[in-house]
């Protein structure tokens, strides 16, 4: 029995100003569907959204589709509101050493997350090229 992806691809329509996404053209979500490189984890750290990717060797645009994800980017931005609300309090009660060290751990969590979100995205996801007008 072959296992179906839950992922349909919305119509084609209208992203934003000045840009179509094709979306007979939509491919997996762990190559660039311009070049044909491989998503690795560090081209997924240089985005600056989960939702378009940008290319590091051809440098075209792709909207980025996958289950979960808005969940998974409301999940990170309230981890993120509750570690900025807490770190002030960790150094009043505890110190500087306490700070650095919640900095530390802080960082190696945004690290965990971000690696986690990467292998979903590039397990679930489908990327739709986008043609500039």
């Amino acid at each position: 029995m072959q296992l179906e992806n839950p992922y349909l691809p919305p119509a084609e329509g209208e992203q934003g100003a000045g840009e179509t996404v094709i979306d007979d053209k939509s491919c997996a979500a762990d190559r660039c569907p311009h070049c044909g490189v491989a998503i690795t984890f560090v081209a997924m750290l240089c985005q600056g959204t989960p939702f378009r990717f940008r290319c590091l060797r051809c440098g075209e645009r792709s909207a980025i589709r996958a289950p979960g994800l808005v969940k998974a980017l409301i999940l990170t931005i309230c981890f993120a509101l509750v570690i900025v609300v807490l770190l002030p309090f960790i150094h009043h009660w505890y110190g500087l050493d306490a700070l650095i060290g919640g900095l530390m751990v802080t960082l190696v969590c945004f690290f965990a997350i971000e690696w986690f979100w990467c292998r979903h995205i590039r397990k679930t996801g489908r990327m739709h090229p986008i043609q500039r007008r």
